[in-house]
Formats: C-alpha cells, sequence, structure tokens
C-alpha cells in the first residue's frame, strides 16, 4: 500500500494532502472554537465571582468596621470611662436589644476578670489567657478568631476596645461576641443558581459560614483544603478548574476580606456553567462541515491549475540535483499559474544563481589553508596529479620540494600558538615572493610546506630551495617586542621518467613526496638549516 501511494502522480498527492489538511483543519478549527468558547464562559463566570466577591468583601469589612465601631464606641461612654458598673450594664443590656447582631456585651477588668457580662450576669471568667485580651491590653482594637464558648458552644467572634479613664490610663477592656450565624445568612443571600454557593473559610480552612450545598459541612466544626485554599494561601492568579469539598469540579474565586482575616469564597458547578456547551458545538460541526466541503470543490480547481507548474519545478529541481547550477526555468511557463507560484519561480532562478555562485566559492575556499591562504593538502592532490601526469607525458622533468620550519615547536611553547601563526604567514609570503608563478606552492601540514616546481630539474630545484632557505634565514619574523630567528630544512625529490604505464598519476604524486619527506628527514637529522636531494630513481 506503501508502494502504490507513493506512485501516485503529483495530482493525486495533492489532492490526498489536501483532504487530510482539510480534515485535520476542520478538526482544529472545533477545538479552537470549544476552546474558546469554553475560556470566554470560564472567564466571564470568574469576572462574574470576582465581582460579586468584591462587593461581598465590601460589604464584610464594613460590616466588621460598623461592630468595631460600636464597641469603640460604648468603650467612649463617659459611664464606662467612669467605671460606673450599674450605668454599664443598663447600657449594655439596651444596646443589645437594639444591636441583634450581638450576643453579648461586657466588661473586663486588668486582671483579666469579666466585671459585666450582659447576658451573663453570673458570669466568673477570667479571660486573661485570651489571645483578645492580650492584643486589647496592648491598646489594640481587635476582632478574634472564631471561639467556642464552653456555655453554649457555638461558635462566636469576639470584638474588643480597650478602656481608658479621664486621665488616659487604662482601666479595662470592652468586649463584644456575634453569633456566626449572622454572617452565614448574609453570605447565603447571594448565590448562583443551584449549583453555586458562597462562603467563609479562615487562614486554616476552618468554615465561618454554613457551606449551602451541603448543610452536613458545620461551620465553625469542619474544614474545608481544597485547591481553593490554597490559591488564597499563595495569593494565586489561577483561575482553572478544580475539584470542591464535594468532589465536583468547579470554577471557583476568593478574595481576602480585610487585614487578610477571613477568605470568601464562591464557587459554580462546570455542569451548569457549560450546560447550552453541546448544543452549540453541534451546530458549529455542522457548519463547518458544509464550508470543508465548499474548500475541497475549491481545491480541486486549483489543482487543475497548479500540477503543469509543479512539474517545471520538479524538473528543475531534478536538472539543480545534477549539478546544472545555471538551469532556469522559463516564466512563460507560470503565465496562468497562481501568483504565489510565479514568485516561487521567481525564487527558483534566483537561487539557482545564487546556489551557482556559492558553490563556485565552496569549491575554491576547501583547496586554500585558511592561516597562510596557500594552497591546502587537498589542492596539492588534486592539481599536482595533473602536473605530473602532463610531465610524464611530455618527458619535462618534475621535481617536489618539502619545506620544515626548523624547531618551530619551540616557538609555540615560547611565544604561544598566536604568534606561531603570524610565523607561519611570514613563511608563506616568503615561499609566494621565492617561487615561480608557475610552482604549486602548499601547506602540506602544520610548520611542514611544500613545493611542487614542473619543468624543473634537481639542479634548478637545488637553486630555488637554497634562495628559500636563505631568505627565511635572513628574514628573522618581527614583532614590536622581540625578534624570532628562523631556519628551514629542505628535502628535494625529482620525477624520474617512467615508460611503465600502470602506475598512476596519484601513485607517483605519492611516491615523489615520499621521497622528498626522506631527503627532508635526513636534513633534519645533519643539523637542520640545510637541503638534502633524493636523486634516487623512483621504481613502480
Amino acid at each position: 500500500m506503501l508502494f502504490k501511494f507513493r506512485s501516485r502522480t503529483i495530482k493525486q498527492h495533492f489532492l490526498i494532502w489536501s483532504i487530510m489538511i482539510i480534515v485535520v483543519f476542520g478538526l482544529f478549527i472545533n477545538a479552537a472554537f470549544y476552546w474558546i468558547y469554553t475560556n470566554n464562559i470560564h472567564k466571564e463566570v470568574n469576572d462574574q465571582l470576582a465581582e460579586k466577591l468584591t462587593l461581598q468583601s465590601l460589604y464584610i469589612n464594613r460590616w466588621l468596621d460598623e461592630r468595631s465601631a460600636d464597641i469603640n464606641q460604648i468603650a467612649g461612654r463617659q459611664d464606662v470611662k467612669s467605671l460606673n458598673l450599674e450605668l454599664m450594664r443598663n447600657d449594655f443590656l439596651t444596646f443589645i436589644k437594639n444591636q441583634s447582631e450581638f450576643g453579648d456585651l461586657g466588661f473586663v477588668n486588668m486582671s483579666g476578670d469579666i466585671i459585666i457580662s450582659a447576658m451573663n450576669p453570673q458570669s466568673k471568667m477570667n479571660v486573661r489567657n485570651q489571645a483578645y485580651f492580650e492584643q486589647t491590653m496592648k491598646g489594640k482594637m481587635y476582632i478574634s478568631e472564631v471561639m467556642f464558648p464552653r456555655v453554649t458552644g457555638e461558635p462566636i467572634i469576639i470584638f474588643s476596645s480597650p478602656v481608658y479613664n479621664a486621665n488616659g490610663e487604662p482601666q479595662g477592656m470592652i468586649y463584644g461576641s456575634v453569633r456566626l450565624g449572622t454572617i452565614s445568612r448574609t453570605i447565603r443571600s447571594v448565590h448562583f443558581g443551584q449549583a453555586g454557593e458562597q462562603y467563609l473559610i479562615d487562614g486554616s480552612g476552618m468554615l465561618i459560614t454554613e457551606a449551602r450545598l451541603d448543610m452536613r459541612k458545620v461551620y465553625g466544626r469542619d474544614k474545608i483544603d481544597t485547591e481553593i485554599l490554597q490559591r488564597a494561601l499563595t495569593d494565586s492568579n489561577d483561575d482553572s478548574i478544580y475539584t470542591n469539598y464535594r468532589g465536583e469540579e468547579v470554577i471557583g474565586s476568593y478574595q481576602w476580606t480585610k487585614d487578610r482575616r477571613w477568605i470568601i469564597v464562591a464557587e459554580l458547578r462546570t455542569s451548569e456553567v457549560f450546560a447550552a456547551r453541546s448544543n452549540i458545538m453541534w451546530v458549529f460541526v455542522f457548519i463547518t462541515l458544509c464550508f470543508l466541503v465548499a474548500s475541497l470543490y475549491g481545491i480541486v480547481l486549483v489543482t487543475r491549475r497548479v500540477e503543469r507548474p509543479l512539474e517545471f519545478l520538479q524538473q528543475g529541481t531534478k536538472v539543480l540535483n545534477e549539478g546544472h547550477y545555471d538551469y532556469r526555468i522559463d516564466p512563460s511557463v507560470f503565465k496562468h499559474a497562481p501568483v504565489e507560484l510565479k514568485e516561487l519561480c521567481d525564487t527558483f532562478n534566483m537561487m539557482s544563481f545564487k546556489l551557482k555562485s556559492t558553490v563556485r566559492l565552496l569549491e575554491e575556499y576547501a583547496l586554500i589553508d585558511a592561516l597562510t591562504e596557500l594552497h591546502n593538502r587537498r589542492y596539492l592532490a588534486q592539481e599536482g596529479s595533473k602536473i605530473i601526469e602532463k610531465c610524464v607525458e611530455t618527458q619535462q622533468p618534475c621535481t617536489i620540494m618539502m619545506i620544515d620550519v626548523d624547531y618551530f615547536k619551540k616557538v609555540n611553547d615560547t611565544y604561544g600558538h598566536q604568534v606561531g601563526d603570524r610565523v607561519l604567514l611570514h613563511i608563506a609570503k616568503i615561499l609566494k615572493l621565492q617561487t615561480r608563478p608557475s610552482d604549486l606552492v602548499a601547506r602540506y601540514g602544520g610548520e611542514e610546506f611544500t613545493v611542487l616546481a614542473q619543468h624543473t630539474d634537481l639542479d634548478e630545484a637545488i637553486l630555488i630551495g637554497e634562495a628559500i632557505r636563505k631568505k627565511i634565514e635572513n628574514e628573522p619574523y618581527r614583532e614590536e617586542e622581540f625578534l624570532i630567528p628562523l631556519t628551514a630544512s629542505v628535502g628535494i625529490a625529482q620525477l624520474p621518467f617512467l615508460s611503465e604505464t600502470d602506475m598512476t598519476a596519484d601513485t607517483r604524486l605519492s611516491s615523489l613526496a615520499e621521497a622528498a619527506d626522506r631527503a627532508l628527514y635526513r636534513a633534519k637529522q645533519s643539523g637542520r638549516n640545510r637541503i638534502e636531494s633524493h636523486s634516487d630513481w623512483i621504481q613502480a
């Protein structure tokens, strides 16, 4: 089946891939619509939750401020400052009757003993160890955490304020207890359909109000440890869907109250939020399918106008692949093609022109030594073989010189490799000046250089080599800080005129270089800074 697929025409390939693209594109559109629709609804719900939470937070903060102001106002009355206990008790009872949100109102002396309790006159409790007493005695208005009195067991919050006499001396504190049911009624008054609710928790996750959708969750007794609590504690902006305390997926938001005392949580079940999503998706799928069918028909029409130009492009790539980099496509073939294919034709022609230039440059750079800008060993192997072959055919002499800088490692060790590179460049310039245009000068490797001299016998080569050696010796490398004396050893070998035809030009060049290298070795062994020649005939 794979073979049959690959053997189809361009038109068949284009149609098959177009259909696949259309199908994938359709799936992508529906997935994108699903994602966008879901995210928009999600964002809209989060905005609504955030708006209501802001209002709810303002109301609770105002409620807390008002209750604190009530206690502070009582603490500032004259009968309280003068500790007129009888008048204080009557004022407390009157205040509770008029302000139904307070369950009790009382006065605590400096020792922490409850002197007056409007609703519990017989109370002899000492609250010295309570946090609200300690904080109030420091001169602060204070709102306690949720507390559970032993008498009623009903959760309450304590509002407290310090009491001072006319001279500003502390006398004790006024406290007022508020039942949590008051806040619960406020929170429950605002909800979102049958699947939404709001509730209040503290930083530990303890319920301060009742959980409307699960009345088994009793405020002040149960703790909720869900994702929304972790987000609140870390001030996270994450608004993703999570699982609530009932194990259902919900969209939720939170808002801290004043002084980060409590967390207001609002949640709405996703089953209610996305109830209409499925019906809308089916309508959108139908519309998308109709659009894709029409698009497929249009693609079939376009395919007919694309097939022939594509064939010319394919032919052009084959020609380029064969190495004909100057190939051009006739623009008239694309006269009736789409604009994109016309541009593609122009781009192809421009690319082939640039490709030809680039390949030519690469070929040149591949044969040049980057440091010395002499020919490299690869060029020597290619062109040297041609020179050898021509000299053998015309019975002309040919010699090769192997030139090695003496003690070059010492230069690198003493002055560093960067200076060593500049020394090699200096040697390369001398070689260019001391050789003829017809000579092939190349860097053989490291500090070793090669000169292949055609139409030159051994005696002539020795004269050239001696001139090079003297020039290197007489022109040391100079820089502002130092001068480096240089010498070089030279090994020379001459090409014999062999009549055997079984030896290739590459083999002759290799043998000639090996003979010169042996002569160079003798020059090194004999004290350096000298010339040695290999005058023996190279046998096949």
